[in-house]
């Protein structure tokens, strides 16, 4: 059966009819400017927290650093989001009638962790564009089931905090437990009225009328836990693998601060700030560390961090952009089916 659906073009960068030999110019600069922007906002931030420490304070902290390890820690944090993402998106559209497999969903994670070195509105829109092409699920639907797991995102981030926050020792010690309570409180009150509420409201009857928001209405407490459940494995990787690659510069901080921080670089690391998280990732470990060790051996380990995962991302690229290509190019036969309510 010959698929009728027009090529996917992640995030809107192809060529929309009717546009002017101009008007496609500057629809194709916009990532362009998106991107330097990111990246200028990024050494701006880097340079806040850097400045007050010298390059000679950085070359001795990475030349007593221990590289096998650090290295270790890192191949497991990349691993963790690349391997971890896929399985969790792969069961996430399944249980919302969109189901691709883990196979399927392995390159395209992968572009989407590459993708944030370039831009974040393409790397937010590979996965919906993905199971779009793939499955035929709405785009919106797609993109609405995302949002669905990123309300779950914020609840396991908002219990690691909560968890590790009053048993920190350093700076986080100082962080309140009710901001992450209150971010558990209003995503289970959320959850609670797709699953059990009433509308009272014409706005709220509209809402639950809307046929791409069909993964709220079908989400039950079972898809909430399990989501939740895969979704804190893969948070507990990368804290174990933060808690290495501190302990390869020797930054002797405890399990239960490394996950605050850890909780931290996941809230405030998402926003579209900077690529990649850089240059957050580093305020945040000098800042919330500070009480473990000086403040150069903090930034060394954070800028090593950034700087390898940088590589991994590309890698993961070049490695699976063939794949990627060849599963957009194929045909699927079917299609999702919306569920109304």
């Amino acid at each position: 059966m010959q698929d009728d659906r027009p090529p996917l073009r992640l995030a809107g960068l192809g060529e929309k009819s009717g546009h002017s030999g101009g008007g496609r110019a500057a629809w194709h600069a916009r990532p362009l400017s998106r991107t330097l922007l990111a990246y200028a906002a990024a050494l701006v931030i880097l340079g806040l927290v850097a400045h007050t420490v010298s390059l000679s304070g950085l070359r001795a902290a990475s030349a007593e650093a221990r590289p096998s390890l650090f290295l270790s820690a890192c191949l497991v944090a990349a691993l963790g989001w690349l391997i971890g993402d896929a399985f969790l998106f792969s069961r996430l559209f399944s249980y919302f009638r969109a189901p691709v497999g883990f196979a399927e969903m392995l390159p395209a994670n992968a572009m989407h962790e590459f993708l944030q070195l370039l831009d974040t509105v393409a790397a937010g829109l590979a996965i919906v564009g993905f199971v779009h092409r793939r499955s035929g699920l709405p785009f919106l639907a797609a993109g609405a089931t995302m949002l669905l797991q990123s309300v779950v995102d914020f609840q396991v981030i908002a219990w690691g905090a909560l968890l590790a926050v009053p048993r920190a020792r350093g700076m986080a010690a100082d962080l309140a437990w009710y901001y992450p309570a209150l971010v558990i409180a209003c995503t289970w009150i959320f959850a609670a009225w797709w699953i059990v509420g009433r509308p009272h409201t014409r706005l709220g009857a509209w809402l639950r009328q809307r046929p791409a928001l069909q993964a709220f209405r079908m989400a039950r407490p079972s898809h909430y836990l399990r989501l939740s459940l895969i979704r804190a494995l893969i948070y507990a990787s990368q804290g174990v693998a933060l808690y290495g690659e501190l302990r390869a510069f020797n930054i002797p901080a405890p399990l239960r601060d490394v996950f605050a921080l850890e909780a931290a670089i996941l809230l405030l690391g998402a926003l579209p700030i900077a690529p990649a998280g850089l240059g957050v990732r580093q305020v945040l470990t000098v800042t919330l560390l500070r009480a473990f060790a000086p403040r150069a051996t903090l930034l060394a380990a954070a800028l090593a961090h950034s700087a390898v995962m940088i590589v991994f991302r590309m890698l993961m690229g070049l490695l699976f952009a063939g794949r990627f290509a060849r599963l957009l190019a194929e045909p699927r036969a079917g299609g999702a089916v919306l569920h109304q309510a």
